[in-house]
């Protein structure tokens, strides 16, 4: 799963980081959390961070889920929606379900 995520035009970019990373601390200390995903990492997207090629600003930051317990996890999206709501631009911002198929 990824959320790909914008933050509200007004916030700064070192607000949204810190809620950012609040939103991590809290995934992390959180038991139905912890029992629905397997891990989550949090890539921060700026402009100063690729070494190479053109920078398109189009999130803010991805968070990557990979889902232990699909019903554990669907049972925290409300909660999760109400923490994140106050650092993302719910219009921008959306998550991708995904399947892995591993190549190597």
């Amino acid at each position: 799963m990824f959320d790909f995520i914008r933050k509200p035009g007004a916030m700064s970019r070192e607000d949204f980081q810190a809620r950012l990373k609040e939103d991590g601390a809290w995934a992390v200390g959180h038991p139905r959390y912890r029992a629905g995903v397997g891990k989550r990492v949090d890539s921060i997207i700026g402009k100063d961070l690729a070494p190479f090629g053109e920078i398109a600003d189009l999130f803010d930051a991805i968070i990557e889920v990979w889902v232990a317990d699909t019903l554990q996890l669907e049972s925290l999206m409300e909660e999760q929606a109400r923490r994140r709501a106050v650092f993302t631009d719910r219009d921008r911002s959306f998550t991708a379900m995904t399947h892995e198929q591993r190549l190597v």
